[in-house]
Parts: C-alpha cells; sequence; structure tokens
C-alpha cells in the first residue's frame, strides 16, 4: 500500500490547497498481487538397495518359517507372492529351487522369523436408531518378520541379507456381538505385502515424487513458470524461473518473494532438469534470505534424489 501526497511549491498553482488540506485528501492505492502454492509431481528412479545388476536371473530357493510354525500354510503363501512379483521384473528371469539355471544368477531364500495375530475386544454403551444400544469393537493385528538372505548361485556366497517387517491392523464395530476376522486372509495380505518389500530391495523401482512450488504473480516469468511446470514442461518451466531470479537480481523486492524466485528455480532444476547441484545452489540462496523449513526440507529431499541418482548411475541393470 502506497499513500501519494501531493505537496504544492507553486503557491501560484491553479487550484493548489494548502498543506493541511493536502493531508487531508491523502490518495491511497492499492496493488493486489496472487499469491498460494501448487504441487507438482514426476517420476523418479529409486536404485537396488545391493547391486544384483551383474545377475540375469533370480531363483526362489526356499522359504522357511521358523518363528511361529507354518499356520496358515504362510511358507506357500510367500513363496507364491514372490514368484508372482518377481515374474513381472524388467531385469531378472526368476525361476523356482527345482529347475536349472545356465545364466548367472543368485539364489532368494526367506525365513519367517515372526507371524502372529493380535486380537483386542471392547465394547460401549450407544445409540443406535434413537434406542439405548451396546456396541462392540473388534481390533486386529497381523505381524510378520522375515529374513532375506542372497547367494550367489554359483559360488555359494552370501550376498545381502535384510530383516523385513510387515503389520496389517483391522477394525471392525457391531451390535450384537464380536466380529470375527478371517485370519488366514489377514496373513495373506501381509505375505504379499512382505513380498513386495523383498521384490522393491533388489531391483530399481519408479516411484513418484512430488514437490511444493510458490505462487507469486509479482515477480516476471512466475505466472509462466507455474504454468510449465503444471503440464511438465520441465525446460521452458526452468527459463521462466530464471527470468524470476533475474528479476530478484535486478531489483529489490521483499524477503519472501526474492527466495520464492530461487526457490521456485531449484524446485525445477531438481525434479524437472535432474541437476542437483544447481538445484541445491538455488535453495542455499533461498535459505538465505529466508531460513523457511520449507527450503531446509527442500535441501534434504533433493540431496536424497541425488544420492539416488549417484547410486542407481554406479548400478549397471539392464532391461531384459
Amino acid at each position: 500500500m502506497q499513500k501519494i501526497v501531493i505537496i504544492c511549491l507553486l503557491a501560484t498553482l491553479t487550484g493548489c490547497k494548502s498543506l493541511g488540506e493536502v493531508i487531508d485528501d491523502t490518495i491511497t492505492s492499492t496493488m493486489t498481487f496472487f499469491t498460494g502454492t501448487t504441487t507438482i509431481s514426476t517420476s523418479h528412479t529409486k536404485p537396488a538397495e545391493y547391486d544384483f545388476s551383474k545377475y540375469g536371473a533370480v531363483s526362489v530357493s526356499k522359504v522357511t518359517v521358523s518363528g511361529s510354525g507354518n499356520r496358515h500354510n504362510l511358507a506357500d503363501k510367500l513363496r507364491n507372492a514372490l514368484h508372482e512379483k518377481l515374474y513381472s521384473s524388467k531385469y531378472f528371469e526368476t525361476y523356482s529351487a527345482d529347475r536349472k539355471v545356465l545364466k548367472p544368477y543368485f539364489e532368494l531364500a526367506t525365513d519367517i522369523t515372526r507371524a502372529d495375530l493380535n486380537e483386542h475386544n471392547s465394547s460401549s454403551e450407544g445409540t443406535c436408531g434413537g434406542e439405548k444400544c451396546y456396541l462392540y469393537t473388534t481390533s486386529a493385528e497381523w505381524n510378520a518378520n522375515a529374513l532375506v538372505s542372497t547367494y550367489d548361485g554359483k559360488t555359494g556366497k552370501l550376498l545381502w541379507q535384510k530383516k523385513f517387517t510387515e503389520t496389517k491392523n483391522e477394525n471392525k464395530m457391531q451390535q450384537g456381538g464380536y466380529a470375527q476376522f478371517d485370519k488366514a486372509w489377514g496373513f495373506s495380505e501381509v505375505m504379499t505385502n512382505l513380498a513386495k518389500q523383498i521384490n522393491d530391495s533388489i531391483q530399481p523401482q519408479i516411484v513418484r515424487v512430488s514437490a511444493k512450488l510458490f505462487e507469486n504473480d509479482e515477480l516476471p516469468g512466475m505466472t509462466e513458470g507455474i504454468k510449465y511446470a503444471k503440464s511438465r514442461n520441465w525446460n521452458r518451466a526452468a527459463e521462466s524461473f530464471k527470468t524470476s531470479v533475474d528479476a530478484v537480481a535486478r531489483k529489490k523486492y521483499a524477503g519472501d518473494v526474492s527466495s520464492q524466485a530461487y526457490y521456485n528455480y531449484g524446485i525445477i532444476l531438481a525434479y524437472g532438469v535432474n541437476d542437483y547441484n544447481a538445484a541445491i545452489q538455488m535453495i542455499e540462496k533461498a535459505i538465505a534470505l529466508e531460513n523457511d523449513d520449507d527450503y531446509i526440507e527442500a535441501i534434504s529431499n533433493i540431496n536424497m534424489l541425488k544420492t539416488d541418482a549417484e547410486k542407481l548411475a554406479a548400478q549397471n541393470y539392464k532391461v531384459l
């Protein structure tokens, strides 16, 4: 908001008012800019936790249950779920333990070290259709741990081990008594989720990542950058946000406006252009102007993307 005070310097100027009259008639003008946020998302490839890229095949050698007995056929459920996940792999051919593998391969052995179900019942007085009634609540929690060991198929050398944990929770409320859960179905769900965790850890996975952008049409290029970012035209978005950064360098803007220019440019450099070092430099400039939690979180997220990219480049997975 700007207050414009007109002061007459020449007394002979027609219609000139006294200073007091001018102050009373101060003209107030307001400039309004649109501000807000938007979210962009893009795909990101996470590297495998261990580099199995030199192997062209995987053999699901054995699935055992040492923790709680093979209740509900847990070993078969996990074995089938693993085969289903691994058969869709872009990087490995998948074999069962009874098949001979000619190409270099690694063995995947899994031991279910824990599998249990905890149930809890409670009741409370409530109102049902205007009448007093009792509501019965049953809660169930399925838990399972699995130790995965991988071995070189030729030498039998242990390559990598990891413990996986999966939990599933369900709640049911009803009148007339406590509900019953399908215990076998719950364990099937847990085994399927365990298989997904194992599958995702041994090969690269495409995930979605997202980040926030600030909208502020006070800055040149900001509106255009948002438009291009929403349409995933990353290079044009980067050019537009670079215009915003250049404008900040030429003209003094409020601290939050200037920092948003550097932040937006950095986000696009990271999530769209994959230039992580330049992106971090831009976000650091934003933090120097305004120590905002969003900027600090962005630095952490971009460093994670950078680390993933470096690790993935070092691996040599090839699509079959």
